[in-house]
């Protein structure tokens, strides 16, 4: 058995991810060879819950299983050019989370089960961030968005939002590991990462970095105050954080991200004017008015930009498929409420990209449930653990991984790509079990 559930064979399927990633897009491997392997570690992982599972275990396993089997059954003869592959595929991406999720909870909380060394990140990290230098050296680096309209780079990566969430974990352990290690190898992943989180121009890459790297020099001086210990530990580490933290600020006006915002805005403010005059009008707004407050810009006494059209431009366009879906949402029957309404309810083919709600929509209240039991156990879990253990907040260990879950949980709820896509829920579920263990929960009498 440990010979084929160790820690060497974990390790090794996270470091064979980004370079499956890059590999895919260098060389125009086929994307189905990605779901195949991650396919076969889903597959892999199963084997060892249903090994190691108990009665509770196997219950869940078993509801899962109905309702996936109902799911392509019903929907195999309600939907119109019904593909198995197709579908199999969503359920796939569906249930990578939840199965993951129990399996590192199994595996780690086995007596032997000892969590992965964080130098797997670290080279995690260094594989990305070397990529995307080697890359642009190249001049053979992607653009982060279609036809590059918008300004930023992706590396040798295809999806930006992917692996702009992806980042945010390798940061925490970057500035984790680099303030317990002497080697110059966490400093220089940590630089590579920032770097790559600038360059990449998206919106939740870029606040991402400025809240851990500020967020955990804030947490530093706080706990300063309670250990003065800390204060010549740690504070050379702080002072790069807090830098880094203010160049991104500084800097600001000259990122993709910057201006990607000045685009999406002026495309928000010509599209008030369209639907105004149903013509379209070659309008111009200086940065400097954008900077002030765009909500309050009057184009050519047409109209007012509302609210609503800045949520808009702030959620890329999210909040209009949502408002679409939920209304199909509510009109269609029970059955889809609880299974997912098809495709044959719907004049387009586009989720709301926000997790929790493509999940609702798209695979109804059942696997809303099964996608979030578990995890909210282990949150539960950790929180009665932080209360029995307050010192355990002021550890570097606990508090940048939670700051990193805490991100994580904003990500899901308004940006999505996190639980329904398995290059990045693989990290939410370890990072769970992470934190869980690094807790040290005392486990129930009745572990799942």
């Amino acid at each position: 058995m440990e010979k084929i559930y160790n820690n060497k064979i974990i390790t090794i399927f996270f470091l064979i991810q980004p370079i499956l990633d890059i590999l895919t897009s260098l060389l125009n491997i086929p994307a189905s060879i990605g779901i195949l392997f991650r396919g076969a570690f889903v597959l892999y992982a199963l084997i060892y819950c249903f090994i190691k599972g108990n009665k509770i275990t196997y219950i869940y396993l078993a509801i899962s299983s109905i309702y996936l089997l109902t799911n392509l059954i019903v929907h195999a003869h309600t939907i119109d050019g019904f593909s198995v592959g197709t579908q199999m595929n969503s359920l796939i991406h569906l249930t990578y989370f939840p199965v993951l999720l129990l399996f590192f909870y199994k595996y780690f909380t086995n007596i032997k089960g000892k969590l992965l060394d964080n130098k797997t990140f670290i080279l995690n990290a260094l594989i990305i961030g070397l990529s995307l230098v080697l890359s642009m050296a190249t001049k053979t680096n992607l653009c982060s968005y279609e036809k590059c309209i918008m300004h930023g780079t992706t590396g040798w990566f295809n999806s930006a939002n992917e692996y702009g969430i992806i980042l945010v974990f390798l940061l925490s352990i970057s500035m984790t590991y680099m303030m317990k290690s002497k080697s110059v190898l966490p400093v220089i992943s940590y630089l590579l990462t920032n770097a790559f989180m600038i360059l990449i121009g998206t919106k939740t890459s870029y606040i991402a970095m400025l809240f851990i790297n500020i967020g955990y020099v804030l947490f530093y001086i706080v706990s300063c105050f309670i250990d003065k210990k800390r204060i010549k530990k740690y504070y050379k580490f702080n002072i790069l954080f807090l830098i880094m933290g203010i160049a991104a600020i500084v800097f600001f006006p000259m990122t993709p991200l910057k201006y990607n915002i000045d685009l999406r805005a002026q495309d928000g403010i010509e599209k008030v004017v369209d639907n105004k005059t149903e013509e379209k009008i070659d309008v111009h707004i200086s940065t400097e008015e954008l900077n002030n407050n765009y909500q309050e810009i009057i184009v050519d006494n047409q109209g007012e930009i509302k609210d609503s059209q800045v949520k808009t431009v702030a959620f890329n366009g999210r909040d209009e498929f949502l408002a679409y879906n939920k209304d199909l949402y509510k009109k269609s029957s029970l059955f889809d409420k609880f299974f997912g309404i098809t495709n044959q309810h719907k004049e387009y083919e586009h989720l709301t990209e926000m997790d929790l709600f493509d999940i609702l929509i798209f695979h109804g209240i059942f696997a809303v449930i099964l996608d979030l039991i578990v995890p909210l156990f282990l949150i539960v879990k950790i929180i009665i653990g932080l209360i029995k253990k307050m010192d355990l907040l002021f550890d570097s260990d606990v508090a940048l991984p939670g700051m990193t879950l805490f991100v994580f949980l904003l990500v899901l709820w308004f940006a999505g790509h996190v639980l329904l896509q398995p290059a990045v829920s693989i990290y939410l579920a370890y990072l769970l079990v992470y934190l869980y263990k690094k807790v040290g929960v005392k486990e129930w009498k009745k572990q799942v």
